[in-house]
């Protein structure tokens, strides 16, 4: 009888600080191993042939079922059978438990004999700590108090699961578990970040994330949601809202390094910076090492330790150009921490380039300038208003509300008038920004029949009466003084009038909608037998010869314009 086995012996030892419960171990080697195979045990050797590829596997897998938790500083055997067979020296072989696998390069020639049993040590020495936040019980434990419904937020607290520590920092919104009917996750919105850290001697190796997440890092290889590297703390920020449901921390023993903290510098002003304040702290500081800081010479041009071990100084130069990104790096023996500084682009804006006074004299409106520098105002020749003030010295938030006045009243009869023109010019980068500046007409002409419009935005009165020109109007039930549109609501009424002696001959309404769309045409119904009424588009055209015309909306009538012509 000849045995027809090999038996790899892994001898897992756990060299972490927590109990180690193993449920999975595989083996791989460099050809197939285990599945379906003919096999000749007639001669001296048992010679094994494959019956295909797809029944044969180079991976030898062992399942674990209700093991019990090796301690730490133990070790435990786990036996897997394979078939027989040589690997060379140099040629690698892989052992994996509970998913985490480690290479095993050769140092000389193995030869896995039928019989007998190879043994491979496995140190396992990475572990892994789980951030679950979808159900209530696991946010309890992780000292949240599970919300009913809705969100609470994390923003001021360290989360601790194991010996990895989160910390937060909140977007647009603050971060925060969040409950919907009874479905739990994290939520990070655009700019938050999550910060995942472990005590000096371990480094973080592998971060999992079960969510629709949208995040960036700056250090390792982060793709499809699972970030790999090593560091003692990473830092994730989202670039737009994510939903997190879990997330896997994988860390291992590692060499001690010093661990320097510092947040980007974002928003700096066109006008640059004297003094800003870069606050860093040192973890697991080294004895005798100093820390030292440069700077991309452009950007930032100085940086100067403030020696409180805390803070250093920076300058950065005055942009006159397109917003832009420098750098200042810290240094502290082979470790360095880059800090990326971002400063904008010259603001000069005004809300609005075209104004208009009201027909008085000495009427008044006013505009704000937003500038990161000094600007000067400057009238066009013979304007009709003046400007105050006409010089503007920066000053803290940059904003400057500048008035101008009417030097005359306009009765004209051509109506709106331009009175001219204001330049404003920042004064570094010789931007200009010109405001036009028109005057409204108070005359009316005088009444003798023909045409009247009553327009939204330019014809007000009460809520419920329009006059103008020898015509009025009047309404049981809307509003005639909105800034967008005039409406009538159901069952209101609406009568248009002219003074005594004259006769209506021609009404054109015109609605905000079209034909029997919602507050269109089709919702106006004609009064009376008093002429002649009739849709087409968004117009409603009444004809005849009255003194007066009743109209009744149906449903909610809304409309922008009325044309009356009378004789």
């Amino acid at each position: 009888m000849n045995n027809l086995a090999s038996v790899v012996a892994v001898k897992v030892k756990n060299t972490t600080t927590e109990p180690l419960v193993v449920n999975s171990v595989s083996f791989t080697s460099t050809e197939d191993i285990v599945g379906t195979y003919y096999i000749d045990f007639t001669g001296e050797n048992v010679v094994y042939k494959g019956s295909g590829k797809d029944y044969v596997s180079a991976t030898a897998s062992l399942t674990v079922n209700n093991g019990d938790a090796i301690p730490a500083n133990s070790e435990a055997t786990f036996y897997i059978p394979i078939k027989p067979h040589s690997v060379a020296a140099g040629k690698t072989l892989k052992i994996s438990v509970n998913g985490y696998e480690k290479p095993l390069t050769l140092p000389k020639d193995v030869t896995f004999t039928a019989g007998s049993i190879k043994t491979l040590a496995f140190n396992y020495d990475k572990t892994q700590y789980t951030f679950d936040f979808s159900s209530k019980d696991s946010i309890d434990n992780m000292g949240i108090k599970a919300p009913t419904t809705g969100g609470v937020n994390i923003g001021d607290k360290t989360l601790v699961v194991g010996i990895v520590s989160l910390t937060s920092t909140d977007g647009g919104t603050a971060t925060r578990v969040w409950n919907s009917n009874d479905v739990y996750d994290l939520r990070v919105y655009k700019g938050g970040s999550l910060t995942f850290k472990v005590p000096a001697g371990y480094l973080i190796t592998k971060v999992a994330f079960n969510c629709s997440a949208s995040l960036s890092v700056k250090e390792g290889s982060y793709k499809n949601g699972i970030w790999d590297g090593s560091s003692q703390s990473v830092t994730f920020t989202a670039t737009n809202g994510c939903n997190i449901k879990t997330v896997n921390v994988f860390y291992e023993v590692g060499e001690v390094k010093p661990l320097i903290s510092a947040t980007d510098i974002t928003g700096i002003s066109a006008r640059g910076e004297i003094a800003g304040e870069l606050v860093y702290t040192i973890e697991n500081p080294v004895e005798g090492t100093t820390l030292s800081g440069s700077c991309d010479g452009t950007v930032v041009t100085s940086v100067t330790d403030y020696e409180d071990g805390k803070t250093f100084l920076y300058e950065v130069s005055k942009n006159l150009g397109v917003a832009r990104e420098g750098w200042i790096k810290l240094t502290y023996g082979d470790v360095e921490k880059t800090i990326k500084v971002s400063q904008n682009a010259p603001v000069f804006k005004v809300p609005r380039t075209e104004v208009e006074l009201d027909a008085a004299a000495d009427s008044k409106t006013t505009l704000t300038i937003t500038s990161d520098f000094d600007w000067i105002a400057e009238s066009s020749t013979g304007a009709g208003f003046t400007i105050s003030p006409e010089t503007y010295t920066w000053a803290a938030d940059g904003k400057q509300t500048v008035t101008i006045t009417a030097t005359a009243a306009n009765d004209s009869k051509d109506g709106v008038r331009t009175l001219g023109t204001v330049t404003f010019t920042d004064a570094e980068t010789f931007e200009e920004i010109v405001v036009t500046v028109t005057q409204k007409s108070s005359y009316s002409a005088p009444v003798s029949g023909s045409q009247v419009e009553f327009i939204v935005g330019t014809d007000k009165s009460s809520n419920t009466t329009l006059s103008k020109n020898g015509v009025s109007i009047s309404i049981t039930d809307g509003k005639l003084n909105r800034d967008d549109n005039y409406r009538l609501y159901a069952n209101a009424t609406m009568n248009i009038k002219v003074d005594a002696g004259k006769n209506i001959t021609k009404i054109e309404f015109t609605s905000t909608a079209s034909g029997t769309s919602d507050y269109g045409p089709s919702k106006l119904s004609l009064q009376g037998e008093v002429g002649k009424s009739s849709y087409s588009g968004k117009v409603t055209t009444w004809t005849g010869s009255s003194n007066s015309v009743s109209y009744k909306a149906t449903a909610q009538y809304r409309f922008t314009k009325i044309v009356v012509t009378y004789e």
